[in-house]
């Protein structure tokens, strides 16, 4: 006999704010009521499910499976009697792009300009992303020396975030929850020049701001997690220019390899996806690779607003990838990077294949 799908604001029959009869044993449905983002200010490290609630009932008015909206901000230690033998490449980590492009307490239905619309790429902070299962940032910095905060996030040329808050954040959730962290520099898009000289202001800002739970690199790529953590630090390092690296051996790891497809179709994106997928079977290689699972607009669609912002676009593919992930792709996957990764099932299709994995190690 069929049964509803029933959403709810607290889990409970006297709350219900949308409802449907499923049509097919698999299909991905928008309930059309918006996300209350002032939940997640009050997320915290012991924090599971909140905000929401889904529940399928059948005719009889009897629950057979339910589920929430959730945050996971200690997956790691919890399975650390699991994984912790497990290095990073070992693992299927959530990751987002652009991981610093947001705004606080930002509301797209009242402040979307065609600025937001093509720099933001993340609804949650750092705080905020990490706390729901995120584990390898995408960083992108650039150097400002006219402003009073010299070192900032960036999308392409656009200022977003004080780098100083974005490690403040990370630094705070790491010493609270002991989870590990990829923290992947990239780009490098304003004021660095040719030279290495603004690359080592920015390691010694790093030093500076992340102290003592930086990985030291001598434990290398090849760690396992409790390596890592017999060590008592938590934040990786990857930097992504090699004479850096080789100057800093104490602190920096070589890059994350980034497997960008530069796609703007679906159609485009999956066939990438599924091309690269096929190359990393053996899982002999220790450095850690990241699907950077996004759509990726042009210039010219920009400028012409072509696609309607890159929170469109991610919700044409979103939901596409969580099934490509779980379905296909899953098993072969170590990092996958997205735009609003919540609009993804990604963290819990990784910690599924996670649990899946353990017996291959």
């Amino acid at each position: 006999m069929p049964g509803r799908l029933y959403w709810s604001s607290n889990g409970g029959a006297n709350d219900i704010i949308a409802a449907l009869q499923p049509s097919a044993a698999s299909q991905w449905f928008t309930t059309g009521v918006y996300f209350d983002y002032a939940l997640t200010s009050n997320l915290t490290a012991k924090t599971g499910c909140y905000g929401y609630w889904a529940s399928y009932v059948n005719a009889s008015g009897e629950i057979l499976a339910t589920t929430c909206f959730r945050a996971y901000p200690r997956w790691m230690r919890e399975m650390s009697a699991h994984i912790g033998g497990m290095r990073m490449r070992d693992l299927f980590i959530p990751g987002t792009h652009d991981s610093g492009s947001y705004r606080p307490n930002f509301d797209p239905l009242l402040r979307e300009t065609l600025v937001t619309k093509y720099a933001l790429t993340q609804d949650d902070d750092i705080r905020g992303q990490l706390l729901h299962g995120v584990r390898y940032l995408d960083i992108r910095v650039g150097y400002y020396r006219n402003t009073p905060e010299r070192f900032y996030i960036c999308h392409g040329v656009t200022r977003q975030r004080p780098l100083a808050e974005i490690i403040e954040q990370v630094k705070e959730f790491v010493l609270e929850t002991n989870e590990i962290v990829i923290f992947g520099l990239k780009e490098f898009p304003v004021g660095f020049g040719k030279g290495l000289g603004v690359h080592r202001l920015l390691v010694s800002f790093l030093q500076q701001h992340f102290g003592d739970v930086i990985v030291h690199p001598s434990v290398s790529w090849r760690a396992s997690l409790n390596d890592i953590w017999s060590r008592q630090q938590n934040v990786i390092l990857a930097y992504d220019k090699g004479p850096v690296v080789f100057e800093f051996p104490h602190t920096l790891f070589g890059s994350v390899e980034q497997r960008w497809g530069n796609k703007q179709s679906w159609s485009n994106l999956e066939k990438y996806l599924r091309s690269i997928s096929n190359l990393d079977v053996s899982r002999l290689q220790s450095r850690p690779h990241a699907d950077m699972a996004e759509l990726t607009p042009d210039t010219w669609g920009v400028i012409l607003d072509k696609y309607g912002g890159l929170r469109k676009m991610a919700d044409q593919v979103n939901w596409r990838i969580s099934q490509l992930y779980r379905d296909e792709l899953g098993a072969n996957a170590n990092i996958v990077a997205v735009d609003f990764i919540r609009g993804t099932s990604l963290v819990e299709i990784a910690l599924e294949w996670n649990k899946r994995r353990v017996a291959y190690f």
